[in-house]
């Protein structure tokens, strides 16, 4: 891409207005010396046109965030942008080719494409630890009680996740094996608020 800079010398704009009233109060002499004065600016600001390229830098983030691109001038620098971003990916760099691009080193003296290389982030895979089984008993009116039994699966991360929930209606002192979704949980519990035991039979999974 080219683009032309007009570059207008203040000197020679000056000298020809100044000589504008000379011509006006001078004898007849004095126009040939204004003729001369005005092709030497005519002269001068033809010379004055300079033809400069511009070179294109195209950034290419390779699934990452957009980068726009530069136009700086042939011979000159581009200006290293913001890093891109790209979810599970750390940014590792702009290539030119397979050359890492030094943007304080290079000069861009053509059109060129810069692209984003990245590293995999690596994580370690998050899997099933354990699966508990939990009881909560609640008071009723007499003798009966209401039996609430959730199965919680428990990760490597630290997060959980409940698998299960079922409630039943029991007595006091109760002992039974209760189906909770694809578990079967035994349950023992003491008087109206206790839990003596509560665990899965994973004999008993169908």
């Amino acid at each position: 891409m080219k683009r032309r800079i007009l570059l207008i010398s203040m000197v020679l704009t000056v000298i020809f207005a100044s000589s504008i009233p000379a011509f006006a109060i001078t004898d007849v002499d004095q126009p040939d010396f204004n003729q001369g004065m005005l092709s030497e600016a005519v002269t001068s600001l033809t010379s004055d046109v300079i033809e400069i390229t511009i070179c294109t830098v195209t950034f290419d983030s390779a699934g990452g965030s957009p980068v726009a691109s530069q136009y700086p001038p042939k011979g000159g620098w581009a200006i290293e942008p913001s890093d891109p971003v790209r979810d599970g990916f750390t940014f590792t760099g702009w290539y030119h080719g397979s050359a890492l691009f030094d943007f304080y080193e290079t000069r861009v003296n053509e059109d060129i494409t810069l692209t984003a290389h990245w590293s995999s982030i690596i994580t370690d895979p998050i899997v099933l630890v354990s699966i508990d089984p939990f009881a909560k008993i609640e008071k009723l009116n007499g003798n009966k009680n209401s039996l609430t039994i959730t199965i919680v699966g428990k990760y490597s991360n630290g997060g959980t996740k409940v698998f299960a929930e079922n409630t039943f209606l029991i007595s006091n002192n109760s002992s039974d094996t209760y189906r909770v979704g694809v578990y079967n949980v035994y349950v023992a519990t003491k008087g109206n608020d206790q839990v003596r035991e509560c665990y899965i039979k994973w004999s008993n999974i169908t």
